[in-house]
């Protein structure tokens, strides 16, 4: 009588362990692909650039993942990866005081320009995708695009399959931030 009472509890802690850790595996790895470091900048300069935050986050786990120390093979720097002359124009835009490149790694004054620019980039196309599109090809590119697609000026086709894919990556990074940020319950200092 004891091992059949005892087998059917181990009938159910089987199972029920195993969900338990595939659950917290799929955790770990959900939280490992989408970081969330410096959540007081992003509140702070989405807010103050007109930004949803989780686009911001999007925007900066698909440019660094997040490390503000990333430098990419073109040269651009930091959390939301910025070239030195985009970085230039935005903290002069801004009229930042005692400004210098050297600290672009600076997670406060990354954060700041990146939001300060996709901001920029909002209003002068009209629409986050386009002005996405804007802030990884440039936004030379972005023109040039522009004045060869149809005849209102909208993008019909992105001719970089980078520009594509980051596209498609930070709609993806996107919901999954609203998903945390609505989890945590919005603003909080880390």
């Amino acid at each position: 009588m004891v091992k059949k009472h005892t087998a059917g509890r181990v009938l159910i802690l089987v199972p029920l362990l195993t969900v338990l850790f595939f659950g917290a595996v799929l955790c770990f790895m959900f939280f490992r692909a989408y970081p969330l470091r410096y959540p007081s900048l992003v509140y702070e300069y989405a807010e103050k650039y007109d930004l949803e935050p989780e686009i911001v986050c999007a925007v900066i786990n698909t440019e660094s993942h997040f490390d503000e120390n990333a430098v990419s093979s073109a040269g651009a720097a930091g959390l939301m990866q910025l070239m030195k002359p985009t970085a230039d124009w935005a903290a002069e835009q801004i009229g930042l005081e005692d400004y210098s490149y050297e600290n672009i790694n600076d997670p406060k004054l990354n954060i700041e320009l990146g939001c300060w620019l996709l901001n920029s980039l909002i209003y002068k196309y009209g629409d986050l995708e386009t002005a996405l599109c804007a802030y990884n090809a440039g936004s030379g590119n972005m023109d040039r695009w522009l004045d060869e697609g149809t005849e209102d000026g909208s993008l019909t086709d992105i001719p970089y399959f980078e520009t594509r894919n980051y596209i498609s990556k930070v709609k993806t990074h996107t919901a999954a931030y609203r998903f945390i940020l609505n989890i945590i319950g919005g603003k909080y200092e880390a």
